[in-house]
């Protein structure tokens, strides 16, 4: 194993060494970019499903809030903005 600072003395590997790192920096800034587009999308749809549940004028609680805000599968969250619509309860929405 070589220490975290060694310096390679052959021209090549220095070369493939800053280029594996610009690759692996690219690929982490992709993956980020794309995890944070999607809890964008998570925490638009769960407000939009606050928004139809105030709107209808239904109590929600402070439990019943976190748990939504709290749902990152965009499946349930837009069954959720479907079933906000016609609810009578906040706790009919998770039956």
């Amino acid at each position: 194993m070589f220490p975290a600072n060694y310096e390679y003395q052959d021209e090549g590997l220095r070369r493939a060494k800053a280029e594996g790192k610009a690759e692996g920096k690219a690929e982490g800034k992709a993956e980020g970019k794309a995890e944070g587009k999607a809890e964008g999308r998570a925490e638009g749809k769960a407000e939009g499903v606050l928004a139809v549940l105030e709107a209808r004028g239904l109590p929600i609680t402070t439990e019943q809030r976190a748990r939504i805000l709290a749902t990152a599968e965009l499946e349930k969250l837009e069954a959720w903005i479907r079933r906000a619509v016609t609810v009578t309860s906040v706790d009919e929405l998770f039956a």
